[in-house]
């Protein structure tokens, strides 16, 4: 399975890139081929800054769960890469 962005989700990314001072923004996913394993990280640690709490739900809020399959998504990419560790 090949894992993609949706265009919110690029956009929440491009936004921590930017916040981070990191490489040039994404188009896809493809784009992080050109980012070394803590670059990654730091947007995984961004993503992670974005999960917050829903107290109707008693669950972790919208935002949160779609930072978590960002995540999730940015973990598999290190998996395939061997830089998982």
């Amino acid at each position: 399975m090949k894992d993609t962005f949706s265009q919110a989700e690029l956009e929440i990314i491009n936004n921590i890139i930017s916040s981070k001072q990191l490489k040039t923004l994404l188009t896809s996913f493809e784009d992080l081929s050109g980012y070394t394993k803590d670059e990654i990280w730091s947007i995984v640690d961004g993503l992670g800054d974005l999960i917050g709490y829903d107290p109707v739900k008693d669950d972790i809020d919208s935002l949160g769960l779609q930072a978590d399959t960002m995540i999730e998504k940015l973990i598999r990419l290190l998996i395939r890469r061997g830089e998982f560790d």
